[in-house]
């Protein structure tokens, strides 16, 4: 493991500031985590010890900008400074008060050491400090080497229990870091399922955690695997189905090979993820709506499950222009080949890509559909020039307007004007 970096050059007044005051500033969290990892990080957790209460730290930061109080409930102040943005706290703990992840009060102690001020948190990955006056790692806990010997730790049984949200951050932190879980961890996670915990979770937290294990890991698959680990995959019943069939090494091969290619698209790209995880799924409706009430994303997952197949069916039909702008029209051709792409690769590990997917990308590209459709030369407007009153017939007649000129039987406005002429004739 590498040291820590050099003290970013935008934080050193501050940190000077308040070592002067008699305050010790200390970095905690995830910053000194993904230091040690060499990910760089804008987002700071820095607990002040000595600072006596968060009125009196204010006076200490205004004259680096304007101090942020929307947490202060929590313990918490705010402040940007340059490109980081900070979290100023004092060390505290957390007495659980009710349910879920939100159930808890916050009492802060000036005279905590550091030993015992990380007592609170979930893993000993996240329970490192960072001295940055005396430039001096705080590790009371063993998470440096847990993070070389990759092992997911929690810091203190009876803290970690109380709250359920960290069972879903023990899937995302083990997806994103590769981290194993260890088996003290694991019979934890096992008790607090079966004392279904995690049921006492909005969704919108259970959401927010899916996200992270999609977005921010290159191996989701990792995370997936250890959600089956930990037993929480029966929470999501669809997600459970899918485990026991033979699609489901196949869905996490797709699953990793999405969270690379999804970065060439500029796409939805959490509609994305999601689409190979629902792929075989029975009622993938029932799933996604179970997570968030998001219409759009669950739109846009439902049409990328229902399309996945075509690239794959048009290339065998060696399908005309025409096809392939019809299907420009109902999703984005290069969204829905990245995840043709993926599933493809997910049922053949060691194919490098898809030929119809190579095909299907090269004939978009040419007929200028890869991204957007075709744009349609007759409107409503026209229709109204021509004579019609507005009416449901509209559509008919526009959907029939716009499969001809797909067909080639039009290409400029001249033409969809003469085509719309004979159209009405024969309609009468």
């Amino acid at each position: 493991m590498k040291p820590m970096p050099a003290l970013p050059d935008a934080l050193a007044p501050l940190i000077d500031a308040l070592a002067a005051q008699g305050v010790r500033p200390v970095f905690v969290g995830g910053y000194v985590r993904d230091a040690l990892l060499e990910v760089p990080s804008k987002d700071i957790d820095i607990e002040c010890f000595g600072a006596g209460s968060l009125e009196a730290l204010i006076p200490l930061l205004t004259p680096f900008g304007s101090v942020n109080s929307v947490g202060k409930s929590f313990g918490v102040l705010k402040l940007s400074l340059g490109d980081y943005d900070l979290d100023l706290s004092l060390p505290r703990v957390e007495t659980k008060t009710g349910p879920g992840h939100t159930g808890f009060a916050v009492t802060t102690f000036e005279t905590f050491d550091f030993k015992t001020a990380a007592k609170r948190r979930d893993f000993t990955v996240n329970a490192i400090g960072y001295d940055p006056v005396k430039k001096e790692l705080l590790d009371p806990y063993g998470g440096e080497r847990d993070l070389e010997t990759q092992t997911l730790r929690c810091v203190n049984e009876s803290t970690f229990v109380e709250d359920p949200l960290r069972l879903l951050r023990a899937v995302q932190f083990s997806a994103r870091f590769r981290l194993i879980p260890d088996p003290h961890l694991i019979r934890l996670a096992h008790t607090m399922m079966a004392q279904g915990m995690l049921a006492e979770l909005p969704k919108e937290r259970i959401f927010e955690e899916f996200k992270k294990l999609l977005l921010k890991s290159d191996t989701p698959s990792v995370g997936l695997r250890t959600m089956h680990l930990l037993h929480i995959t029966p929470f999501f019943p669809e997600l459970a189905a899918l485990v026991a069939t033979d699609l489901w090494d196949i869905v996490l091969r797709a699953l990793d090979t999405m969270a690379v290619i999804r970065r060439r698209v500029n796409s939805d790209p959490l509609a994305m993820m999601f689409a190979p995880l629902c792929i075989g799924m029975q009622d993938p409706n029932a799933f996604l709506t179970s997570l968030t009430d998001d219409k759009r994303l669950v739109l846009n997952v439902l049409d990328y499950v229902k399309y996945h197949g075509q690239p794959e069916r048009l290339y065998a039909e060696a399908a005309p222009d025409a096809e392939v702008m019809r299907l420009a029209r109902d999703v984005r051709i290069d969204t829905i080949a990245a995840v043709a792409e993926a599933c493809y690769r997910g049922r053949h590990p060691a194919a490098e890509t898809s030929d119809a997917v190579v095909w299907l990308l090269h004939k978009a590209e040419r007929l200028g559909v890869l991204n957007a459709p075709r744009s349609a030369l007759l409107n409503g407007e026209a229709l109204i020039a021509a004579g019609l009153s507005p009416s449901p017939r509209f559509k008919t007649i526009l959907d029939a307007a716009y499969d001809a000129q797909l067909e080639g039987a039009f290409s400029d406005e001249e033409g969809a004007k003469a085509w719309l002429k004979d159209y009405l004739s024969d309609l009468g």
